[in-house]
């Protein structure tokens, strides 16, 4: 974690790591520390954040949560002797989130694990401990994303403050079970209702990002953007004239996280309004104007809460136009390196686990129908006068490359078959937004060679009928490596 003391706060942020216990007790020797703030924290290892939890506890300092503090995070946070939430971020996104431990290397559930957790919030929370919603928490999740939130209560609603259980990634929010006759107080997470107003260290106070570039406020208001970017062609459109007035109206009324998307040919504008985190809101939008209508378009999103999004699928656009026919020759050691990554020698079909636990896998050193690509021949593809269409499904990043196409969650699969054969329409009608005919070379990649997320969109593309479909296994990385250039990443549709 990343530690700041200031006066009598320790301020921690991030993930917790075997080494944060010295770091945390060298933090803590000075007497006068009262309180320690947690903002946006993770969660991370089990046993170090149990070792803060009694140093913690030991020093009898009070405890803050400004933003979120999941996992983890969670049983530091119970250790203080005082406990609220604080300002520095969103009262939807100020929550603390509790779930099971589980295996960084395969994901499973340590059952031994949730009963010595059990234990720590049953002392912690006292006679308002409800082993009913803790418990299920802790032992009924299905992957390392089911958690059940509990948010702050001082500036939310009512209904706001209702604690919420998802008990995996691909749990519908209809099915997430909610607890509407407990909050933050009554189970015994927080001592007072009331948040504590703080000033939170200028490297820790909340900045939106969008693919690594910093958003920032355009003068005349996110409206004037709106209208700029969209009024023109709604001229064309009364559809969309009416659609724009409508979007821009909800816009200032809407809640906090809230975004707005832009078709890139159609004048089709959609907003998402209420989530969590602004890039939930940004991919929303973004999803939102790929399906309008069930008719398939590549979209950008155009804005986000009071913050414009530059357009960076114009910027890669030109950049593409200028780099693709002067590309150099890849560095030929990193493509012998290239070559020689490790990898299985079975295609093992999709694979369901999250996107962060599909980023990194050991993949196949080929599939069966697909052409398995070097850095090489992407290159030699790239340069011809009829260029393939190139599909990144990677996570997160900030390039890509030249003339790619970002799909967000586009390497996802499911285990309930009417819910991967619901994303598997989505994938081909975007595919043919893209411009991916039957016989167009398609080239699929992700961060690097193991990604299992690049070999499912590969084996989705060739299952919906594509001919020509190859697999760039190194990926992104493989071709930086190499010093190839690359183009900022945008989204132009997501998947999920």
């Amino acid at each position: 974690m990343t530690l700041e003391r200031v006066g009598n706060d320790l301020f921690a942020t991030g993930p917790v790591e075997p080494s944060d216990v010295d770091a945390f007790r060298e933090a803590m020797l000075p007497g006068d520390l009262r309180r320690i703030v947690f903002v946006n924290a993770p969660g991370g290892s089990l046993g170090a954040a149990m070792q803060i939890a009694a140093l913690i506890r030991r020093h009898g300092a009070d405890t803050l949560v400004s933003g979120y503090c999941h996992s983890a995070c969670s049983l530091m946070f119970i250790a203080g002797r005082e406990r609220r939430f604080a300002t520095g971020h969103k009262p939807r996104n100020t929550q603390v989130g509790i779930h099971g431990a589980s295996s960084r290397s395969t994901g499973r559930l340590s059952l031994r694990a949730a009963d010595r957790m059990m234990a720590w919030y049953r002392a912690q929370m006292g006679p308002k401990f409800r082993e009913d919603i803790i418990g299920r928490a802790l032992t009924d999740i299905t992957d390392q994303q089911g958690m059940l939130r509990i948010r702050e209560m001082d500036r939310t609603r009512a209904d706001e403050r209702v604690p919420w259980f998802c008990p995996g990634s691909q749990t519908p929010q209809e099915r997430c079970e909610r607890y509407p006759d407990v909050d933050a107080l009554s189970l015994g997470l927080v001592t007072s209702p009331d948040t504590v107003a703080i000033e939170l260290p200028p490297s820790m106070q909340p900045r939106i990002t969008y693919f690594g570039v910093t958003l920032s406020e355009r003068e005349g208001g996110v409206e004037e953007t709106v209208r700029t970017a969209a009024g023109p062609a709604c001229r064309r459109s009364t559809r969309c004239a009416q659609a724009l007035d409508e979007a821009i109206a909800r816009w200032s009324a809407g809640d906090i996280h809230r975004a707005i998307a832009i078709g890139l040919e159609r004048p089709d504008l959609a907003f998402r309004s209420g989530d969590d985190h602004p890039t939930v809101a940004m991919r929303g939008a973004l999803y939102a104007c790929n399906h309008t209508r069930n008719e398939a378009r590549l979209c950008r999103v155009l804005a986000v809460d009071d913050l414009e999004v530059p357009d960076l699928t114009l910027e890669a656009t030109r950049r593409a136009r200028e780099l693709r026919h002067r590309l150099p020759e890849p560095a030929a050691a990193a493509v012998l390196v290239e070559r020689s990554e490790p990898g299985t020698y079975r295609d093992a079909g999709f694979r369901t686990e999250p996107p962060h636990a599909l980023a990194t896998t050991i993949t196949p050193r080929r599939l069966d129908g697909i052409e398995t690509l070097d850095t090489v021949q992407v290159a030699r593809a790239l340069r011809r006068p009829d260029p393939p269409l190139v599909i990144d499904v990677g996570e997160g990043g900030r390039v890509m490359l030249p003339t790619a196409l970002h799909f967000m969650q586009g390497g996802r699969a499911f285990d309930d078959a009417r819910q991967d054969a619901d994303f598997d329409n989505r994938f081909r009608a975007m595919l043919g937004a893209a411009g991916a005919g039957p016989t167009r070379e398609l080239i699929v990649y992700a961060s690097d060679a193991g990604s299992w997320l690049a070999v499912n969109a590969a084996l989705r593309a060739r299952r919906a009928g594509h001919a020509q479909v190859g697999w760039y296994r190194g990926g992104l990385a493989a071709w930086q490596r190499a010093g190839m250039p690359v183009v900022p990443k945008a989204a132009v549709a997501a998947l999920n």
